[in-house]
C-alpha cells in the first residue's frame, strides 16, 4: 500500500516523464523512426542499448526510493526513462505510454533444457545437451502457455489508479517472441543438441535435424493460437525495443482490421534469427531454418530478422521466405557494402557497431570507423546501434563519448 506521500511522488515522476514524451524533440525520433521503418531514407537515429552495470554507473537508476517490490518496479521505469533523456542523449525514443506486465510462463520442451543466456552478472549456463541420442527427440514436449489473467489485471489496476490521469497506462506486455529467442527454434534446439552436435547432425543426420525442427515449429505455431486464444498479444509498435536493435514505430500497424479485444499475429511484429547459423552456407540455412521459421513469421504484420550472424550475401535468401520482412539487424561482422547494395528500397538496416571499438575506445578511430561504414549505406533506411557491449574499459562516459560522435557523423554525412 502507498502513502499519500509516495502517490504524489510517483506522479509526480510520471509528469516529468510524461512533459518529456510531449517535448518537440522526443516526437521528433518517433517520426524519424516511423519514417525510416515506412522505407523513406532518413538521418540515421543513433542510440546505445546498455548493459545493466553501465546503466547503474551512468545513475540511470539515481534516486530510488521505494521498497516495495511491484511499486519500486514502476519507479525504476519512470526513473530510467527520465534520467535516460537527459544523460545518454541518444535517439532513443522516450514515450507518455507505460505497460504493466503479463503474468505468465511458458512450459519446457523437456527436462533438462538449460536456456543458455547472459545474466546481469555476465555469467551464464553452460551448454548442456538433453538431447543427447537421436530418440531422445520423442521425450520433447509440445510447450502450454499459462496466464495468470487475475495477477495481470490487478497490476494494470494498481498502475492505473496511480497513473492513469497522467500516463497512457496500458495492460500487458508488448509481444516479443513467444518462446526463445525470437520465432526461430535454432536456438533452443542447439541448446537442447549442443551446437558443434547439430553441424555434425545437418551432415551425418539430415532427417534429425528436420524431425526437430517440424515438431518445433508446430509445437510453435500451437504456441501461438494459444496467446491469441489466452488474449494474451499486446501491440508492440509503441514502446519497446523489438528483435535484437531497433524499435518498431510504424504507421503500417496494427493495421486496419486491428480489434482491441482480439489482438492478431497480424497486427504485430514478429522476430526471427540464425545466429547459431553464421559458419553455415546459405544452402543449409535455405534446407533447415527458413522454410520453418517462415511458417511463423509469415503470419505476423511486419517481421524483424537477424541478431549477430553476419548478415550480407543471405538477405536475398532471406526475404525469399519471409515475406513481410521489414527489418534486418546489420552485426559488424556483415559486409556493409554487400548488405546495402541488397537492402537498398527494400529493407531497413539495423545496424550495430563492432564491440571492441568501444573496449578500446579512441574518439578519433571510431570517428573514422563510423564514418566509412555510413558513407556505403548511403541511400539506404539505416537505424545505428551501440549494442552488445560487455567490456567498455570501466569508463561509461564511453558510451555518450561513442553517441555524440556517431550523431555528429550522420548529420554531416546526410547534410
Amino acid at each position: 500500500m502507498l502513502t499519500i506521500n509516495q502517490r504524489n511522488y510517483l506522479k509526480d515522476l510520471a509528469k516529468s516523464m510524461k512533459e518529456i514524451a510531449c517535448s518537440q524533440k522526443e516526437l521528433n525520433k518517433v517520426e524519424k523512426f516511423k519514417r525510416i521503418n515506412m522505407l523513406n531514407p532518413d538521418i540515421p537515429p543513433v542510440y546505445a542499448l546498455l548493459p545493466v552495470k553501465a546503466m547503474k554507473d551512468l545513475n540511470l537508476f539515481k534516486g530510488l526510493i521505494l521498497t516495495d517490490e511491484f511499486y519500486r518496479g514502476i519507479e525504476s521505469m519512470l526513473i530510467y526513462e527520465i534520467n535516460k533523456s537527459h544523460i545518454l542523449d541518444s535517439d532513443m525514443p522516450v514515450t507518455d505510454v507505460i505497460y504493466t506486465g503479463l503474468a505468465h510462463s511458458v512450459s519446457e520442451w523437456m527436462d533438462g533444457h538449460k536456456i543458455v543466456r547472459m545474466k546481469d552478472d555476465f555469467t551464464t549456463t553452460a551448454f548442456t545437451p538433453c538431447i543427447k541420442h537421436h530418440d531422445d527427440l520423442s521425450k520433447m514436449q509440445k510447450p502450454i502457455l499459462s496466464v495468470d489473467h487475475d495477477k495481470t489485471n490487478q497490476w494494470y489496476e494498481m498502475t492505473a489508479d496511480v497513473l492513469g490521469d497522467v500516463l497512457h497506462v496500458r495492460k500487458g506486455k508488448p509481444f516479443s517472441m513467444t518462446k526463445g529467442w525470437g520465432e526461430s527454434m535454432i536456438d533452443e534446439l542447439a541448446e537442447m543438441r549442443g551446437l558443434e552436435q547439430i553441424y555434425y547432425d545437418m551432415e551425418d543426420s539430415p532427417e534429425f535435424v528436420h524431425a526437430a525442427m517440424r515438431f518445433m515449429t508446430d509445437a510453435k505455431i500451437e504456441l501461438l493460437r494459444q496467446y491469441v486464444q489466452e488474449k494474451a498479444l499486446f501491440l508492440n509498435i509503441d514502446k519497446e525495443m523489438i528483435g535484437s536493435c531497433s524499435f518498431p514505430f510504424t504507421n503500417k500497424l496494427p493495421g486496419i482490421e486491428y480489434n482491441s479485444d482480439n489482438v492478431l499475429p497480424k497486427n504485430l511484429w514478429g522476430f526471427g534469427q540464425a545466429q547459431e547459423f553464421a559458419g553455415v552456407s546459405p544452402d543449409m540455412l535455405e534446407e533447415f531454418i527458413l522454410p520453418y521459421q517462415s511458417e511463423l513469421l509469415n503470419q505476423f504484420g511486419l517481421v524483424v530478422y537477424g541478431c549477430c550472424e553476419p548478415m550480407d550475401i543471405q538477405i536475398d535468401l532471406i526475404g525469399k521466405y519471409i515475406h513481410n520482412l521489414r527489418i534486418l539487424s546489420i552485426s559488424p561482422y556483415s559486409n556493409y557494402k554487400i548488405a546495402a547494395e541488397k537492402c537498398k528500397g527494400k529493407y531497413v538496416m539495423a545496424c550495430k557497431v563492432h564491440p571492441s571499438v568501444i573496449s578500446q575506445f579512441d574518439e578519433n578511430y571510431y570517428e573514422k570507423y563510423i564514418t566509412n561504414i555510413i558513407k556505403e549505406l548511403s541511400g539506404c533506411c539505416v537505424t545505428f546501434a551501440i549494442a552488445e557491449v560487455i567490456d567498455y574499459g570501466d569508463d561509461p562516459q564511453t558510451f555518450i563519448k561513442a553517441i555524440q560522435i556517431a550523431k555528429k557523423v550522420m548529420e554531416e554525412h546526410y547534410q
